[in-house]
């Protein structure tokens, strides 16, 4: 009997087709991969804007005295009588303008996540003067998951930095 020295078609086709559905298999996971990968990126982007409004809401609401806020929209702030913050909710982002006088020395721009949007008021279950900075899931939007609601409360006056040390009016 003779030894064959190669492969039937057969078997070449089983190897081929078996390697193809590997292939393809590979091609899904990375998919997976890369989308749970950009999702995760997204994720700590968001995370990242998101803690760093909430602290700058903070040190702006401490720094303004009670009375020196106007809420409607947008919101300003007045911390001295030179200087104000103004607050837009504009659709899909939080603007933030600082003034000294007339001047605008820093605009601010943070880009809330598409399913999101901001509001900033004076909450009426409030203990002293408080503004609250809500971003909530939009109503007009279904999300894949439902999202809470991100809600910073800060009350006015707590920060005296831009307060007049001498306690007189010229400076």
């Amino acid at each position: 009997m003779k030894r064959r020295r190669g492969y039937s078609l057969v078997e070449l086709l089983v190897v081929i087709s078996m390697s193809s559905v590997m292939l393809g298999i590979i091609t899904v996971l990375f998919t997976l991969l890369f989308r749970i990968e950009r999702s995760g990126r997204d994720h700590v982007r968001h995370s990242a804007v998101l803690g760093r409004l909430a602290d700058q809401f903070r040190r702006d609401v401490h720094a303004t005295p009670v009375g020196g806020v106007s809420v409607g929209e947008p919101v300003q702030f007045s911390p001295a009588p030179d200087r104000t913050i103004t607050y837009g909710t504009p659709h899909g982002a939080v603007i933030r303008i600082e003034r000294v006088g007339s001047e605008e020395v820093r605009r601010e721009s943070f880009v809330l996540p598409s399913s999101c949007s901001a509001s900033i008021g004076s909450p009426p279950d409030a203990k002293g003067p408080t503004v609250t900075l809500s971003i909530a899931p939009r109503t007009d939007t279904q999300p894949r998951r439902p999202g809470r609601t991100l809600r910073v409360d800060a009350l006015l006056g707590r920060d005296h930095r831009f307060a007049n040390p001498r306690g007189d009016e010229s400076s």
